[in-house]
């Protein structure tokens, strides 16, 4: 839906160190302690089977804390027409036990999607204290 952002399931891990990412069932980083955090996340944004979107388009990635809370946001202009805009976006998030973190994204084109590319749609946490 566009102008709606949607929670991108990361389904996938290299390497959790700790046991913080969900991958199983909530898709989400799940923080166990009183903590702070370097979050990175980027994502490919395509139009519907694979087609590119509009260069009129803006494609946004953020961070939630709890659903609810925006801890971190990005917006880039697709800037052409044929393009799909890989969009990136950096927080540090100071978190207690029971918080999570999840990533979502969102286009102003009504049929985006996420492309499946392990080298531009990613997301990764440090726990940095």
């Amino acid at each position: 839906t566009a102008n709606t952002f949607s929670k991108i399931a990361f389904d996938t891990e290299s390497y959790d160190y700790g046991g913080f990412y969900d991958a199983a069932t909530d898709k989400r980083l799940e923080i166990t302690a009183t903590s702070t955090w370097l979050l990175m996340a980027s994502v490919k944004l395509a139009g519907p089977a694979g087609a590119a979107l509009n260069d009129s388009d803006n494609a946004r990635i953020r961070f939630t804390k709890n659903g609810t809370q925006t801890i971190g946001i990005r917006q880039e202009k697709v800037g052409g027409t044929g393009l799909s805009p890989v969009v990136q976006v950096v927080a540090i998030v100071q978190a207690v036990n029971t918080d999570y973190i999840e990533v979502e994204a969102m286009s102003t084109d009504t049929n985006f999607r996420i492309a499946a590319s392990a080298t531009e749609t990613w997301f990764t946490g440090w726990r940095i204290r």
